[in-house]
């Protein structure tokens, strides 16, 4: 059995370029963090008569992981040979939700099953099958890059693991993630939509030329927020959630693509953040609670383990 870990991944602000056709050129730049919660893939093969993919997520069989099958499928190839494998993923994060779970789940895949498989590939080019597959699938644009280092980051340049370029932004003593989730948008049905790209980078090109020039974690979450209000996407609960918070010093961003509202904040600064985003009267009316996640900064990125 080999595994790997790749940390779960916010989004504040993005862009999609949509004039690039290369798959391993194609992605989003954009500006976000990893968070030490993410995704832990273990995987099991052994050679066969026919090759067999199976994948459990958190200990069930699942028959939709199209991302996690890409990726299987593409090394196979590598190795041009059959083998049975078995894929499990324990995610500790919402999935769909924002937090890039599909590229931890990838990205940690890939890492895992290159070792496995003796295919020796270097951590770039395992992190662009993953990609590949984020791209073919419609998953995902950037995150993989993103999870691969870990940390902050400015994605300055779109594409794959050794292709794509990023830079940081700098935290200062905000080194906790703090996370309010209602659940998930699907990703695919926003990055498919011309309309709504357009919008988005009609939005967020300017304010990723702003925070280059400034690459500060105060700029990151205003421009966050002012992101997330004039994409429109949110529901009337985040609304009231983050206007809220703001009324109280609190700025929050949107987790993109999610029902997710995030801030960075300093370690002791738990308590606050949680009873900002409780006190909300429409929050409190919910019938199913929203899950608060608290989650410090993952600076190592996806890794072997």
């Amino acid at each position: 059995m080999e595994s790997a870990f790749a940390p779960a991944h916010i989004t504040g602000i993005l862009e999609v370029p949509t004039d690039v056709h290369d798959p391993l050129r194609q992605g989003s730049l954009g500006a976000g963090f990893s968070i030490e919660r993410g995704v832990t893939t273990e995987v099991r093969t052994k050679r066969d008569s026919l090759s067999s993919i199976r994948v459990r997520i958190n200990g069930s069989p699942t028959s939709s992981a199209e991302v996690s099958e890409s990726v299987a499928r593409r090394m196979l190839q590598m190795i041009g040979l059959n083998y049975e494998i078995l894929i499990d993923h324990f995610v500790r994060v919402p999935i769909g939700a924002g937090y890039g779970s599909s590229g931890s789940a990838s990205l940690s895949l890939a890492l895992a099953l290159n070792e496995s498989l003796g295919l020796g590939l270097a951590i770039n080019e395992a992190g662009q099958i993953a990609h590949l597959a984020e791209i073919e699938c419609g998953t995902g644009l950037g995150t993989v890059l993103a999870e691969l280092y870990g940390g902050t980051e400015i994605r300055i340049s779109s594409g794959a693991p050794g292709v794509g370029k990023i830079s940081k932004f700098h935290l200062g003593r905000k080194r906790v993630a703090g996370t309010i989730c209602f659940g998930p948008l699907e990703t695919k049905r926003v990055i498919s939509d011309p309309e709504l790209v357009g919008k988005i980078n009609l939005i967020g090109r300017p304010a990723l030329r702003t925070l280059i020039q400034d690459p500060s974690v105060d700029l990151f979450l205003e421009l966050a927020r002012k992101f997330s209000v004039a994409l429109g996407l949110m529901s009337d609960r985040l609304l009231d959630i983050q206007n809220y918070a703001e009324s109280c010093g609190l700025v929050c961003g949107m987790g993109l693509f999610g029902e997710t509202l995030f801030s960075l904040i300093t370690e002791d600064s738990r308590d606050e953040f949680d009873r900002i985003v409780t006190k909300d009267r429409s929050f409190q009316t919910l019938r199913s609670r929203p899950e608060i996640i608290f989650s410090r900064i993952d600076n190592q990125g996806a890794r072997l383990l």
